[in-house]
């Protein structure tokens, strides 16, 4: 079985001098690289000429194993291969048909299976012998601590150089909303072509991006790593009177993997900064703060009852409870209970 855990390693790989593997699963938490991946693979192997007759994109609640096997199996018509993505292959009805192409797949042809939203059910026999036969990707959901170097290759791809301070305000502004994060970048890369140098600055942030005319959640976990109770109280009105712009089920599932790691931090066996980064596996001085910050205002016990409590939240902002739900009063209730 061919398989990463790593999708940055795998779109690095990605290049024209390499040979694809004939099959690609892509799936987990993180959609920005399943998509990623798979344009790229695409992009790389299919040229443009060649699209009409050699490129198929199916979905999985339009199709069946047996459709996808024909299709695949198909002989490139000028060209060098035939691709086929079937995105939302969660759906997908009978995968039987498709245990054949492990040993029968013409052997330049691509197949890339692409799982929104859900784990492939690793029990079926069919997936694992697709699993053991091609490259299986899972894009795993990216923890606060993780995203500098994310950001950082993000910058690379884009030919940009971001100081200190200007990776600083991407983060606590956007946390980890990759997506975001690479269209500001977008934008960035444009400014820095023109100004003749790749470097970026808060100051470039401020003037070319919606970085600062957006109610950052990260904010919001500050003041309450803080308690500043004032300040969080604003936020989370702002928050509430943006639901669009701050969707609660994002604010809770951030606030969710802070405190959690807040609670591991109780357990560091040296609790200076430089223990607790150490601890979290952080790498950047500016990530710990606000660890710092919560370990001094919080006891490991009240940790825990906010975790629990933020799955009571989070469970009733989808519903669960019975009965229509302000997103704006979760926010507000969630506040308060944090903070007292």
């Amino acid at each position: 079985m061919a398989k990463s855990e790593d999708p940055a390693s795998v779109l690095k790989s990605i290049r024209k001098d390499k040979s694809p593997h004939n099959i690609y699963l892509l799936y987990g938490d993180e959609p920005y690289f399943t998509d990623k991946i798979e344009r790229k693979l695409v992009s790389t192997y299919m040229s443009p000429d060649a699209m009409d007759f050699n490129y198929t994109l199916l979905y999985g609640n339009e199709t069946n194993g047996a459709d996808v096997t024909t299709t695949v199996m198909r002989y490139p018509m000028m060209s060098e291969r035939v691709v086929v993505v079937v995105r939302e292959a969660q759906h997908l009805s009978g995968l039987d048909p498709l245990e054949a192409l492990t040993t029968r797949l013409p052997g330049s042809n691509i197949l890339i299976l692409s799982f929104k939203g859900a784990k492939p059910d690793s029990r079926q026999k069919a997936f694992k012998a697709l699993e053991k036969a091609g490259l299986a990707v899972e894009s795993k959901e990216i923890r606060e601590y993780e995203m500098h170097k994310y950001i950082d290759n993000l910058a690379d791809e884009h030919g940009l150089k971001l100081d200190s301070s200007a990776l600083q305000m991407l983060m606590e502004h956007l946390g980890t909303d990759i997506v975001q994060i690479d269209k500001e970048l977008e934008k960035l890369e444009v400014i820095a072509k023109e100004g003749g140098s790749p470097l970026v600055t808060t100051e470039m942030i401020e003037k070319y991006t919606s970085v600062t005319r957006q109610v950052s959640v990260f904010e919001l976990k500050s003041a309450l790593a803080n308690k500043d109770r004032g300040k969080a109280t604003k936020l989370g009105i702002m928050m509430s009177n943006d639901p669009k712009g701050s969707p609660v089920q994002a604010t809770v599932s951030m606030l969710f993997n802070y405190f959690s790691d807040l609670l591991i931090a109780f357990y560091a066996p040296d609790k200076t900064e430089g223990g607790v980064m150490r601890h979290l596996g952080l790498a950047k001085p500016f990530q710990v703060r606000d660890f710092m910050a919560g370990l001094r205002n919080y006891s490991a016990p009240k940790v825990i009852n906010i975790i629990s409590y933020l799955r009571k939240c989070d469970a009733r902002s989808k519903g669960m409870y019975g009965g229509y739900t302000d997103q704006g009063e979760v926010i507000m209730d969630l506040i308060y209970f944090i903070l007292h």
